[in-house]
């Protein structure tokens, strides 16, 4: 774990200003609009010191030796944004600070804290330098925005209540914590858009069946989390405050009645992945945590596809019914895993000889690579596919006579009997020592990152079955190529 440095030289910060106070530097005479003032001091505050008051789900960040610009705060009162700053859209009330003479910084006043007195809430509070970038947050504890996993390194975490009275110069201490927007959400802010994280919507509805097959609205909870990486803990950062559960009742003529329910998800550049549960709980209790019925990997592309122009729908899940869900996002609990087996055997006169295991569950694909008398070498990686024919024809390993007139099987002479690339099985591997072993297995969330889905590889019309393991990568006259075939199988059903 990184130690955040909480000395920056000249521009060490252990307070903005000293202490949380109020002074009495005016009278109400002196005031004759009725008006009060804040003023703000950020205290910074080590996480390293403070370890033991809330778990971490990941490093915690550095901080940065920019220099400080400006204070950035959004304040409410009674349920309203102050001074027209809507934090929830994005907008905030910019206080420029100015060095203090005694190594830290003092706020500037600024008219857009001079208020009425009354209750305050400080929802948000940021430093930042002259480029706009967020230097130190104080984190939240109420999870209104996001997991608040950071709250517990701080004393008080926001929002922060703010009793201002008339003829008090009000001097709030906020404790801060190094920013750095890899860990936003467990400052707190997920879907504040302090930081113009965009954000998309999923809306989730059910029906539930019963032994008949009649179909009824579905009462249920679905609680998302970032996608961890792996695949057997895949619970990465929260992104929805526990499990949320969608709104049922019953109407006066004794129908039932349920709502969809739509959740809020990060969509930053490039691919988002999220890992989500849905667990499905009697209709007329609100206890859970309820019977897991789907689960699974998936993306953000998935989440748009729902959209169907400005209108967001959702993905329809059938629970103990007829029919598919639609789309088929999630995987059902319960599902026996599928497993297949290859026997590799040598394409052009090379020695190699191996065997591949393959486990299918849901839309998680692990292959399993055994194989020896490939030619070794760190500069020669192995490239490895399952290959398939769009016809729903067998894919079959090319005969000797496929080569042409050199007798060398090139990748493109093999598509006929074996056909295209349906996922390649990547990272390619090294074969190490003299016996040129290859080690490999790696799991593949089918349908994430551009892979093919478990649908298109599996399905009743092209099955696994239909399909051939081809591994390749050989020396033909002095040049190495990773992609000349070099062991060939065709995949059989164990179970």
């Amino acid at each position: 774990m990184k130690k955040i440095k909480i000395y920056f030289g000249l521009l060490a910060m252990i307070a903005l200003l000293f202490s949380s106070c109020t002074k009495d530097e005016s009278s109400m005479t002196d005031n004759p609009e009725g008006k009060t003032t804040i003023s703000f001091a950020a205290v910074l505050n080590d996480f390293t010191n403070n370890s033991a008051k809330a778990p971490l789900t990941g490093d915690v960040p550095s901080c940065s030796d920019a220099v400080p610009a400006k204070i950035r705060v959004a304040l409410m009162q009674d349920g309203s944004w102050v001074s027209g700053a809507d934090g929830d859209a994005g907008g905030f009330i910019e206080i420029p600070v100015i060095p203090n003479g005694e190594g830290g910084w003092m706020t500037q006043e600024s008219s857009d804290l001079t208020l009425d007195a009354g209750t305050y809430m400080l929802e948000y509070f940021a430093v930042l330098d002259g480029s706009d970038n967020v230097l130190w947050i104080a984190p939240r504890s109420d999870d209104d925005y996001g997991p608040a996993n950071f709250a517990g390194f701080v004393t008080n975490a926001l929002p922060i209540d703010i009793d201002l009275r008339l003829g008090v110069k009000k001097y709030v201490d906020v404790e801060v914590l190094c920013y750095d927007q890899r860990f936003a959400d467990e400052y707190g802010y997920l879907f504040f858009d302090f930081n113009n994280v965009d954000t998309i919507t999923l809306c989730v509805f059910g029906n539930d069946c019963d032994e008949n097959g009649r179909h009824f609205p579905a009462h249920f909870s679905l609680e998302v989390w970032a996608y961890s990486g792996d695949a057997n803990n895949p619970k990465g950062a929260a992104l929805t405050n526990g499990a949320l559960q969608n709104t049922v009742g019953t109407y006066d003529n004794g129908d039932d009645y349920a709502k969809p329910l739509c959740i809020a998800l990060p969509d930053r550049d490039g691919e988002d992945l999220y890992y989500g549960e849905i667990r499905l709980l009697d209709f007329d209790s609100n206890e859970g945590p309820g019977e897991l019925i789907r689960y699974g990997v998936f993306n953000d592309t998935q989440v748009k596809a729902l959209y169907n122009g400005e209108t967001n729908t959702y993905y329809h899940f059938r629970s103990d019914c007829e029919g598919v869900d639609t789309p088929p996002i999630f995987d059902e609990p319960g599902k026996n895993a599928s497993f297949y087996c290859v026997d590799l055997d040598p394409l052009n006169n090379s020695k190699v000889q191996g065997a591949a295991i393959l486990r299918l569950f849901g839309n998680e694909l692990t292959v399993s690579i055994l194989a020896i008398g490939a030619e070794p070498g760190a500069d020669k990686p192995h490239a490895q596919h399952i290959h398939g024919k769009a016809d729903g024809a067998n894919a079959s390993c090319p005969p000797s006579n496929a080569a042409g007139e050199d007798g060398i099987l090139t990748l493109a002479e093999g598509l006929p009997f074996y056909g295209d690339v349906l996922l390649p099985l990547e990272m390619y591997p090294i074969a190490m020592g003299v016996a040129g072993e290859i080690d490999y297995q790696e799991t593949f969330i089918l349908g994430q990152g551009g892979l093919i889905s478990a649908a298109d590889l599996n399905s009743a019309m092209n099955p696994l079955i239909n399909r051939a393991i081809v591994l390749h990568g050989k020396t033909v006259n002095g040049t190495y190529d990773e992609f000349l075939p070099i062991a060939c199988g065709e995949l059989e059903k164990l179970n």
